[in-house]
């Protein structure tokens, strides 16, 4: 009897299997491999409605894609506040210089007007009409009256007054000079007893003033108020 060798991939019987002997891998069938496209050859347009598949590459994780822009009032950067709105007080940034109102500052005090001192005006005309009579004294009168206060009014006109009266006087004594003796007498004592007067009146009319008086004459005719 004849014994025919074993055949491929099959063991004798009875012998243990070869475990460096691979065994076959069975999993799903190689697909065929697609042949290259020629050069100039363009792939077929998809359907129409299908979406087209574009050729760049998605966006890298993490990036977000641009929002459209919205209709309405443009966003403001990063960083910055919205602008303020019209009558809205604008308030200075950090370390920005602060500029003053062009108003009056804080605290500014106006000086409000005082009347002028009296005094001077009063003491001129009083120490003038002792020499010159009526003249300085109705110079006075008529430019300080209209805009002096009561007791300045007052104390103006008693000057004028009372030089009126010692002109009076002085004229008077001139026509009595006719009568021989009398005349000269009465008209040298009128004068000297106004201008003693008069001096005296001009001396304390500051003091008369100051204690709120509104005539330092001894006697006096209040013909002009």
């Amino acid at each position: 009897m004849t014994t025919l060798p074993p055949e491929d991939n099959e063991q004798p019987t009875g012998l243990p299997e070869d475990p460096s002997t691979p065994e076959p891998a069975q999993g799903a069938p190689e697909s065929p491999e697609v042949p290259p496209a020629p050069p100039g050859y363009a792939p077929p347009a998809p359907p129409y409605g299908a979406p087209q598949q574009s050729g760049h590459a998605g966006p890298p994780p993490g990036y977000a894609p641009p929002q459209p822009p919205q209709f309405g009032s443009p966003q403001p950067p990063p960083g910055y506040g919205p602008p303020p709105g019209y009558g809205a007080p604008q308030q200075p940034g950090y370390g920005q210089p602060q500029q003053p109102g062009y108003g009056q500052p804080h605290g500014y005090y106006q000086p409000q007007g005082r009347p002028a001192d009296p005094m001077p005006n009063l003491t001129a005309s009083y120490w003038l009409s002792v020499f010159f009579l009526f003249i300085p004294a109705l110079i006075f009168y008529l430019i300080e009256s209209p805009r002096a206060t009561p007791q300045v009014r007052a104390l103006h006109a008693a000057n004028l007054n009372f030089t009126l009266m010692r002109t009076a006087l002085f004229v008077f004594g001139w026509v009595l000079t006719a009568l021989p003796l009398i005349g000269p007498t009465i008209l040298g004592l009128a004068h000297l007893a106004g201008f003693i007067f008069h001096i005296m009146a001009a001396a304390k009319v500051n003091e008369t003033y100051r204690r709120g008086g509104g005539d330092p004459f001894i006697f006096n005719l209040p013909m002009v108020k």
